[in-house]
């Protein structure tokens, strides 16, 4: 996400790296990482936030130096700038060699794969989104076009279920991007369960899906997908826990849910043909929110650690400014909760 408080607090040291730099050595071992840009980023403007987001190049910068390699680019804030915010967002991310789907060249791309290798295991990778906010329901012929199909258009939806399994025999692994749900819920909703269903069934071995911004569990459907139906946010200014001073913790309290990320890792194998996703794990993160006043202007910072992390910080020793021992108090009554929510093996 690119929240205005977010940008400025980021660019006051000339970058994005801030908001990387606690998951380094959680990416930089992974063969392949994947990611949702939920911003434009169109050149010609300054950042914006919340409702029509647009950031500077400079976090594809960071995203590149914090070893991001696969980007969706479809979601509910593609069209926030207009088309020609896709096109600058598609030429800068191109530019920077990463590997992207979701904003196609064409109309009749809209429905292609893209297909790389890593290891000896042929990777096909499909992005798309379930809304544009309403800002554009029929995008004609334009160029570049966003992979956006509404939870109504079965006639799209179908068409794309017979390009994963035409992929299929492509491909020794197929992943899907969908951002789609039911924005704070921590279930997936009924369009959701039925179309991701839709994909399994038509050959997608994980479906990495996102838009609720808090946790929903992961888990692996009968016949073997892989699917991830919320991973929370992982950068973003939605953290609210400071409305919680003397209130109680409840498990489904949304101020504190949307402060709360999964940065889900697996392995695939390769064995006589036959792909297997195994050592599904998660590592739970939470984002800490503070402030500083610099130049008689108040700045919100936020900073993204591993629950663990938290856990272990001395309250003593508070480089933050704020009541660390009740952040403690959340993040750990939090913590207990995921580990048998989330469905999976958390690590830290």
């Amino acid at each position: 996400m690119a929240h205005e408080d977010l940008q400025e607090s980021a660019l006051l040291s000339g970058s994005y790296d801030p908001y990387f730099s606690s998951m380094g050595t959680y990416l930089n071992d992974d063969d392949l990482t994947f990611a949702n840009l939920e911003t434009p980023i169109d050149i010609r403007k300054g950042i914006s936030g919340y409702p029509q987001f647009n950031s500077k190049k400079e976090l594809l910068e960071s995203i590149r130096k914090y070893s991001i390699d696969l980007l969706s680019l479809a979601n509910n804030h593609s069209y926030d700038q207009g088309l020609d915010g896709c096109k600058s967002t598609l030429d800068l991310v191109n530019q920077y060699s990463i590997k992207n789907s979701g904003i196609s060249i064409t109309k009749n791309d809209t429905n292609r794969f893209i297909f790389f290798t890593v290891k000896n295991i042929t990777i096909g990778y499909y992005a798309f989104t379930f809304s544009l906010n309403g800002l554009i329901e029929d995008q004609g012929d334009q160029s570049p076009y966003i992979n956006y199909i509404s939870y109504s258009n079965t006639k799209e939806f179908n068409k794309l279920c017979k390009n994963i399994t035409a992929a299929k025999k492509l491909a020794d692994v197929i992943i899907v991007s969908y951002h789609c749900g039911k924005e704070y819920s921590t279930s997936p909703d009924t369009s959701q369960l039925y179309n991701i269903k839709k994909l399994s069934e038509a050959g997608a071995d994980v479906v990495l899906a996102h838009h609720p911004h808090v946790l929903q569990k992961v888990e692996k459907l009968e016949n073997g997908t892989l699917v991830a139906w919320s991973l929370g946010n992982y950068i973003s200014a939605q953290t609210r826990y400071g409305h919680l001073r003397g209130m109680e913790l409840r498990s489904d309290y949304q101020y504190i849910l949307t402060s709360e990320s999964i940065v889900l890792k697996f392995d695939i194998y390769k064995v006589k043909n036959k792909i297997l996703i195994e050592n599904i794990r998660g590592i739970p993160f939470f984002n800490i929110c503070y402030s500083k006043v610099i130049n008689k202007k108040r700045y919100f910072f936020f900073n993204n650690q591993p629950m663990e992390n938290i856990l272990k910080m001395d309250s003593n020793n508070n480089i933050y400014d704020i009541d660390l021992s009740r952040i403690k108090e959340i993040v750990g009554y939090r913590l207990s909760k995921l580990k048998t929510f989330m469905g999976i093996k958390l690590v830290n």
